[in-house]
């Protein structure tokens, strides 16, 4: 692997705010990247929490929240920490738990009230159906047929769903794997998620045991990207940190891409 330069260095651990994904980025170990950091006179992030950062993130827990309405990240924000430093201190603090509880409870008042899940921006899930202005291609969701149109606008040659990872050793349930797109002249595979459920996420980790390669060629592009997918996509499936995309990067440029939906 070539050595990566300070400019790379210094980029990367702005982005990640960690010296070890740092590393693991380069291949390096986080005590090198450290080292490196210092010498070229960067202030380091306070990777330790304050006794006053765990009261608040203990409260923000215990009043509860639900995936996706926005409020994670906005606590992140006022805490100036990454929402994956904040999700795993919680899960040592044993809120996981009752966080789910809260979440339950508003889950079942917006029912009542409402008649359905609250979504943000009425998104919807699906959007089945061809595109004319993508030469006709049929796409699952309109969620696909965007991220079609951000490759098109770059110019990117892409295919579509031609991928298949059979399972051969599993005989029942999830049994195959075809990620939704594949760029060939970079060998790297694109998954794009509105949300997860268990067979997603059974499906990706029986690829990751079984095409390790193909695994660490495949980038995961999630809607509305909460601290809880990051749990699931780093601890429970295997991806690192810089094969998570959050969509919302691919949306700033939706004003400059015709037929975004």
């Amino acid at each position: 692997m070539k050595k990566a330069s300070d400019a790379e260095i210094i980029l990367s651990y702005l982005q990640l705010r960690s010296v070890w994904r740092v590393g693991d980025r380069f291949g390096m170990c986080g005590q090198s990247v450290h080292e490196r950091l210092q010498k070229l006179n960067i202030k380091l992030f306070n990777s330790k929490l304050t006794k006053e950062e765990l009261d608040r993130i203990r409260d923000f827990y215990k009043k509860g929240f639900y995936a996706g309405d926005g409020a994670l990240k906005q606590f992140s924000k006022e805490m100036d920490r990454p929402i994956n430093t904040i999700c795993y201190m919680a899960k040592q603090m044993g809120l996981s738990s009752s966080c789910r509880n809260k979440s339950a409870e508003r889950f079942v008042e917006s029912l009542k009230k409402n008649g359905s899940w609250p979504r943000k921006g009425g998104y919807s899930r699906t959007k089945s159906g061809k595109r004319k202005d993508l030469n006709n291609q049929y796409f699952r969701s309109g969620t696909e047929a965007n991220f079609a149109r951000y490759l098109k606008m770059l110019g990117i040659k892409y295919e579509y769903e031609t991928k298949e990872f059979v399972f051969m050793d599993i005989k029942r349930g999830v049994i195959a794997y075809t990620p939704d797109f594949y760029i060939p002249k970079d060998d790297i595979y694109y998954e794009v998620k509105g949300w997860l459920d268990p067979k997603s996420i059974t499906r990706l980790k029986r690829f990751k045991k079984r095409y390790p390669v193909e695994f660490s060629n495949t980038r995961i592009i999630k809607q509305r990207l909460t601290g809880k997918d990051y749990n699931i996509f780093l601890d429970k499936i295997g991806f690192k940190f810089d094969q998570i995309i959050d969509f919302k990067e691919i949306e700033k440029h939706k004003r400059t891409i015709p037929n975004w939906e």
